[in-house]
């Protein structure tokens, strides 16, 4: 779920995944919700 009502795109999700798990997500910039104590890319 992304908050408009649509779900992500297959493409988008093996891009996803494959940053996962080639660890360049690592790199990838983050932002903070502080409410929820999460970090994301």
């Amino acid at each position: 779920w992304n908050g408009t009502g649509k779900r992500i795109s297959l493409k988008d999700t093996r891009a996803i995944i494959d940053a996962i798990i080639d660890g360049s997500i690592e790199k990838a910039e983050t932002f903070h919700v502080p409410v929820m104590n999460l970090t994301a890319p």
